[in-house]
């Protein structure tokens, strides 16, 4: 038995054995004052006992409903015993003392009752209420107080002689009587086996069945009493106290063997802990619990790593945490992570290096590609518009060696016609990059600007779209475009009007460009061999369908 056991089965047994000591002097004095003195003495020292081991329950019971029904249990007890000091010191009539004789019962049958609710509190979390359910349990018991209490109307429970006063000393039980120690017998094996299942065993399983002492106890000592031994009666018979003392020393055991969990026993938890270093300090950093091997630490570190923790020089970082009435401090081993850090701050700035090279080597290929870019689409415009970039430097070769102020004006209004078209078509070509379908408007901002130029040359004309879709694929557009570039080149220096048409005839797009034109144009047909041309009288009907097939 370990030191701390000893000491408290010490301070528990010498409060009974006074109280033992002051019953044994009041009956064997013969003064009644003495007498009472004795007799005072002794139930206050229970009532204090009990007062004390509530107070107990308070600090060392964790979960807050049990405690609630523990200290029910305590004042049940000192109910009984201000009951019994009021029966034997203030009471003298036999009705009023049969009455506080049936009080008794109250605590008798409700205890073991708080047991069994104490029971199904076990494993349960902080905040669980018992349902409704178990109130079902309280009926017997409150059916046998009633019985218990109003026995002078039914005498079920105590049977008292015909014409004799009614006193504790003359009766014999009834049906409720043992109906109640039946009920109280299965209420505390209930609590007792439900303990036992459900909570967790602890290490020392001798301990576990130290509970069924106290029962055991009581039923001997019921059945003892009930058979009115005559040595029960003389030298324990205050039922008061022993079922006191019984229910007080079933609980307690029920606390000492694990199956009501406390928060007691530091000690012995921290001196079987290993592998961890912990520390409970008051608040003034005086050591109060310690684990098996826990490391010391100074004053100044333990006061630096209240704001954080701190890193010690031996690799370890310092916790600390604040508590009730002091800190808890904690080191923890980090020289591995200390190590991963420092990998990782390597790998991080090797990473930085290699990024910065990849960014740049980024940025360079950005620049590659758009020039890359910039090239291709420089050669694409160059691809659809060197034809007329060609005829614009055949011109300036003209405009240059032209003396004729009438003929410079000519040829400057032609590379403006071709300049137009240079411009629009890079457009185009720009815009389809992004995109495959346009509005057919851009389309007609291109003719419109294009035919201003004709209008200088002295070209009279108009145009109309009227494709019934939009958007329209662009290559429609480019291709209608192209081709009333290559119309109007081939008929500039002969016609005097153009007329372009685009729409849509029987679910089919046709382009239709009419001119004062009277003969065809070989190098269209060339470029376009699905190109219908109609001369009639003085004009010609350029006609292609911009979507291929026959359009006749």
């Amino acid at each position: 038995m370990k030191k701390t056991n000893i000491k408290m089965a010490f301070c528990i047994l010498l409060p009974i054995i006074t109280a033992v000591l002051c019953h044994t002097f009041s009956h064997s004095t013969s003064n009644v004052f003495i007498a009472r003195i004795f007799d005072f003495s002794r139930t206050m020292i229970y009532i204090g006992l009990f007062s004390v081991w509530g107070f107990s329950i308070v600090r060392r019971v964790v979960h807050r409903q049990t405690k609630r029904i523990l200290l029910s249990v305590c004042l049940l007890e000192v109910f009984w015993l201000v009951i019994r000091e009021f029966k034997f010191r203030f009471a003298f009539e036999p009705e009023t003392l049969r009455h506080l004789w049936y009080l008794y019962y109250i605590p008798t049958v409700l205890v073991p009752l708080l047991a069994l609710y104490i029971s199904f509190l076990l494993s349960k979390p902080e905040r669980y209420r018992l349902s409704g359910k178990t109130a079902f349990f309280a009926v017997p018991s409150v059916i046998l107080i009633i019985l218990i209490q109003t026995n002078d109307l039914h005498e079920l429970a105590f049977n008292f002689p015909d014409g004799a006063v009614k006193t504790e000393q003359n009766y014999t039980y009834g049906a409720v009587y043992f109906l109640t120690v039946l009920w109280v017998v299965i209420c505390s094996l209930t609590a007792f086996g439900i303990m036992l299942m459900k909570s967790r065993l602890p290490k020392n399983r001798k301990a576990v069945p130290l509970p069924l002492i106290p029962i055991a106890a009581a039923l001997i000592y019921s059945v003892l009493y009930g058979f009115r031994i005559d040595f029960v009666l003389r030298v324990i018979g205050d039922v008061a106290v022993v079922f006191c003392l019984v229910f007080t020393a079933f609980f307690e055991c029920c606390i000492q063997s694990g199956l009501i969990q406390t928060n007691t026993r530091y000690s012995d938890l921290f001196s079987a802990t290993q592998g961890i270093s912990v520390l409970i300090t008051d608040n003034n950093y005086q050591c109060a619990y310690s684990s098996k091997g826990a490391k010391k630490f100074s004053q100044e570190d333990m006061r630096q790593s209240e704001k954080s923790p701190i890193i010690l020089e031996s690799k370890e970082r310092l916790n600390n945490m604040k508590i009730f009435g002091g800190h808890v401090l904690w080191s923890e081993d980090i020289s591995e992570i200390l190590e991963l850090s420092s990998a990782l701050q390597d790998t991080h700035e090797e990473l930085e290096e290699l990024n910065s090279l990849l960014l740049l080597e980024y940025e360079k290929e950005k620049e590659h590609i758009t020039v890359e870019e910039q090239n291709r689409l420089y050669d694409l415009l160059q691809s659809k518009t060197q034809p007329q970039l060609n005829r614009i430097k055949d011109l300036m070769s003209q405009y240059k060696k032209s003396e004729d102020y009438d003929e410079k004006q000519r040829i400057i209004a032609k590379i403006l016609v071709f300049g137009t078209f240079i411009k629009r078509r890079k457009d185009f070509v720009l815009s389809m990059e992004y995109a495959n379908e346009f509005s057919e408007n851009m389309l007609s901002s291109a003719l419109g600007e294009s035919f201003r130029a004709l209008n200088i040359y002295g070209i009279k004309g108009a145009y109309l779209i009227n494709t019934k879709r939009n958007p329209i694929s662009s290559k429609v557009l480019s291709l209608a475009y192209d081709f009333f570039e290559d119309v109007v080149e081939a008929v500039i220096d002969d016609a005097k009007y153009l007329n372009f048409q685009l729409s849509e005839i029987n679910g089919k797009l046709r382009l239709n460009i009419l001119t004062d034109c009277k003969e065809e144009k070989p190098s269209l047909r060339l470029k376009y061999p699905d190109i219908i041309m109609i001369c009639e009288d003085e004009s010609t009907s350029f006609i292609l369908s911009p979507e291929g097939g026959d359009k006749k």
